[in-house]
């Protein structure tokens, strides 16, 4: 085990990840012939106006994967414009490279927009054993693991190759139910999240249409998709602070 590790880290060895590793019934993503893919890095030359022009399309970033599932917000619920190598398929697995590591399943519910650089893509997994690898990623004996091994100090990042080798025990029985079960939950929950999402846009539609900004307004608008907020100036703070009180006289001063 010592020679197969490549060090003398005791935490290896003198870890819960210590039965597993000498356990004989292991495998890694590597036989299995799965890709790993590496997130979508964008143009390099630091220009935040030639990124947005590249960059037409929502990614998944670090933030959006959770423990099996995915977080969307109100951008990743709409089609994708494109389609490349890093735009995530039903089916993937997507790990987050930064402690803690996380792994969420891309299901069939889930807009096929790039993850970005720093996940990577697992693809070629049957519903099984993609299941099976993300539960174990999960569990955090695996993030010792995997950031150990691979090396970093300041800041962990686990490597490709590391992630490649890293050993996953045998599937228990049931494992193939269980995964169409979680599957099954996953895509209910993105329905509704999506559902809610366009609910809450045609809300915010409803009421600007009776309550339009006036030119001479000058109180900022803003909206982001799931939220939405205004900044008056000091004219229309009169004897309250309540958000709300200063919106109605806000109104008033511009009818």
């Amino acid at each position: 085990m010592l020679d197969r590790e490549g060090t003398w880290d005791p935490q290896f060895f003198c870890s819960p990840f210590a039965p597993l590793l000498n356990g004989a019934t292991t495998q890694t993503l590597h036989p299995t012939k799965a890709q790993i893919i590496e997130g979508w890095r964008g143009p390099t030359n630091g220009h935040t106006q030639e990124r947005r022009s590249v960059e037409p399309q929502p990614l998944y970033r670090m933030s959006n994967v959770g423990e099996l599932e995915l977080r969307l917000g109100p951008e990743h619920c709409i089609p994708p414009v494109g389609s490349d190598l890093r735009c995530v398929r039903p089916g993937d697995i997507l790990v987050t490279k930064g402690v803690p590591i996380r792994a969420a399943i891309a299901s069939s519910r889930v807009f096929r927009h790039r993850a970005d650089a720093n996940c990577y893509v697992i693809r070629g997994l049957n519903q099984a054993d993609g299941f099976w690898v993300a539960l174990c990623l999960n569990q955090p004996a695996y993030t010792e693991y995997l950031t150990r091994k691979s090396g970093a100090a300041i800041m962990p990042r686990v490597r490709m190759a590391v992630l490649r080798e890293a050993p996953f025990p045998a599937q228990p029985v049931g494992v193939a139910v269980l995964s169409q079960k979680v599957l099954d939950c996953l895509d209910g929950r993105i329905e509704s999240m999506a559902e809610l999402f366009r609910f809450v846009a045609s809300v915010h539609n409803y009421i600007a249409t009776p309550l339009p900004e006036s030119d001479d307004n000058p109180a900022e608008f803003h909206h982001n998709g799931s939220t939405w907020h205004r900044f008056f100036p000091p004219s229309d703070i009169d004897d309250s602070l309540v958000p709300a009180h200063v919106a109605v006289n806000g109104y008033q001063r511009t009818s």
